[in-house]
């Protein structure tokens, strides 16, 4: 069963940021096996086994301080994540670590991509337990199979949680 209705997510980039865009998430996700898999015009779709992350080019002013979660396999991959974004031009923005103020077991990393979304790699089970149901989230915990995406629609953390926790 799977853990999540979450197919696929796309991401705006200016044309000037395209092209190093897409090099700058090839790098950063190479720890999960993404690469390139698909590309029609203004439009690349990277993954490791199928295109379920996307960035499509736009000519107008874009968007950018989303905040998105890939999962991670285990908490060396989200080390490795967190050298290869940093290595490829990124910004930290949360070195690999515990976050106990979101759960005990939450180890995630977060680094700014070079449009300034808040790209995150996070892994929800304690090191070298046993995988709960085939994934990698401990029960009672919010379940997504591949990406577990928080679109932030706001810099302010009080709004942001009311909105989705209500």
């Amino acid at each position: 069963m799977s853990s999540s209705n979450i197919d696929h997510m796309s991401i705006l980039a200016p044309e000037e940021h395209f092209e190093p865009l897409i090099e700058w998430y090839k790098k950063a996700l190479s720890p999960l096996g993404y690469k390139e898999i698909m590309r029609f015009p203004g439009a690349v779709g990277l993954g490791s086994e199928f295109p379920d992350f996307w960035i499509t080019q736009k000519e107008t002013q874009i968007p950018s301080g989303f905040h998105f979660a890939f999962s991670a396999p285990n908490r060396a991959a989200v080390d490795a994540f967190h050298k290869a974004a940093v290595g490829a031009g990124g910004t930290s923005n949360g070195k690999p670590g515990l976050r106990p103020e979101y759960h005990e077991n939450y180890y995630g990393a977060f680094v700014l991509d070079p449009i300034g979304n808040n790209v995150e790699m996070v892994i929800h089970s304690p090191e070298g337990q046993k995988k709960y149901n085939g994934s990698s989230f401990c029960p009672g915990q919010y379940r997504l199979r591949r990406i577990y995406i928080m679109l932030r629609l706001t810099n302010d953390m009080t709004r942001t949680q009311k909105f989705y926790l209500s």
